[in-house]
């Protein structure tokens, strides 16, 4: 990348239609069809090699919170800051947002499949999601209660193969997301929900 991703808790996401390992093709991407990163209100493009890079604002220190790169060959990758360290009443807090990782999720994956089947290319899916940095970091759930610390720092939440991507689909990248910061996801949240 032309840059690099802000020094925080960052899921990454890569969604390939499983006939992408059976047969090549080149779709025409642009800036037009290409998938936007999420959380970000401008975003600049550049077309490269493999495809349209599309990402936010690049910082003073060269580093963006998201992107999303739309692949010629038909899937795509992006990466997006799940969390970060605040300052609380001096006190240095390192918080992750369940709710901000799976709003992300669905997103981009969503964001894939429509701008995909443009192009006449449908599932099944193969979707592996990975957070990286978040060891030493918290999740804050229900009413600002905090999780135990993770303990790793990058880890695979998961490869997946679905036929269609929606909220059921994506609930296990999610209940292994509240698993690295040890807690049971509850299981009548719905995906993406604030609390």
């Amino acid at each position: 990348m032309p840059f690099a991703i802000e020094q925080a808790p960052t899921a990454v996401i890569s969604v390939a239609p499983l006939g992408l390992f059976r047969e090549t093709r080149q779709i025409t991407v642009t800036r037009d069809n290409a998938v936007v990163p999420v959380r970000v209100g401008a975003f600049t493009s550049l077309d490269t090699i493999e495809g349209v890079l599309m990402h936010a604002p690049i910082g003073e220190e060269g580093r963006v919170g998201s992107y999303a790169l739309t692949h010629r060959n038909g899937r795509t990758d992006s990466a997006f800051v799940i969390g970060g360290v605040r300052q609380d009443n001096g006190e240095e807090r390192r918080t992750v947002w369940p709710t901000t990782f799976e709003q992300g999720l669905m997103s981009m994956t969503n964001a894939t499949q429509m701008q995909l089947r443009q192009h006449g290319i449908e599932g099944p899916w193969v979707i592996l999601t990975s957070i990286i940095g978040a060891k030493g970091f918290r999740m804050i759930v229900g009413d600002g209660y905090p999780t135990p610390v993770a303990f790793r720092n990058n880890v695979l939440l998961g490869q997946h193969i679905v036929e269609h991507i929606d909220a059921e689909s994506l609930i296990p990248y999610a209940e292994a997301f509240w698993l690295l910061f040890g807690v049971q996801r509850p299981a009548n949240r719905a995906l993406g929900a604030e609390r």
